[in-house]
């Protein structure tokens, strides 16, 4: 049988708060020592803004020593503090974890060749290519998950052309399914390239991601005379 508790638990160290991406923050703790055996043992965590009275508690988290934030402001400070609770009641809350900034939102977006992978990176337009494909009529688009707002996330659209000032170069490829990335497969060789993409929800569509930066497809030799 599990010992029963003699009292509330003791104070917990400060949590620490960690970026999972730009809308979903991890805060996690030391894992309590009163946790593993006792069955009315939870988890409660405190949060509040830089320069705000307000705070927002969280309970019956139960007993894993960690908890997701979705949506936290971009740029503001936050803090958090967590404590344990059981049948005796609450413990002590923790001293305030470190200042948390929320990170900006980016646009997470890379172009891989012919099916070899590439680290995803944020977008920045340039006037040279960052790399060159393998193949001359395909390429491989990623993107990160972006948050979903609260609907669930039905599938992507892509845009790519020769030339984002000229409408008519434009194509679009439409995925209804939750995989990011596509493999392009009606490119031109020895052609740069530019990509883009939005999410679908059944409210409707993200806006466009920037413009990735232009990308080349390879050169092939010349028919024959």
């Amino acid at each position: 049988p599990r010992a029963t508790p003699a009292s509330a638990p003791g104070r917990l160290a400060a949590p620490t708060a960690r970026p999972h991406n730009a809308w979903c923050t991890y805060v996690e703790w030391t894992q309590s020592p009163d946790a593993s055996d006792d069955d009315s043992f939870g988890y409660e965590v405190r949060c509040r803004v830089d320069g705000s009275e307000h705070e927002l508690l969280l309970t019956e988290i139960g007993r894993r020593p960690s908890v997701q934030f979705n949506g936290l402001e971009a740029g503001k400070k936050y803090f958090f503090q967590v404590r344990g609770r059981n049948a005796h009641g609450e413990g002590p809350w923790s001293f305030w974890s470190a200042g948390y900034e929320a990170p900006e939102p980016e646009d997470i977006f890379a172009v891989r060749a012919g099916g070899l992978p590439a680290a995803a990176t944020a977008v920045r337009p340039q006037r040279h290519p960052q790399s060159h494909s393998d193949e001359p009529n395909c390429a491989t688009v990623d993107w990160a998950e972006p948050c979903s707002r609260g609907a669930q996330i039905l599938g992507y659209r892509v845009q790519y052309c020769l030339d984002p000032e000229d409408p008519n170069t434009i194509m679009t490829q439409t995925m209804l399914e939750k995989k990011t990335s596509t493999t392009i497969y009606d490119l031109l060789p020895n052609r740069l390239y530019y990509f883009r993409v939005c999410a679908l929800n059944e409210v409707g569509e993200s806006g466009w991601t920037e413009w990735s930066a232009p990308f080349a497809t390879k050169a092939v030799v010349p028919d024959a005379p």
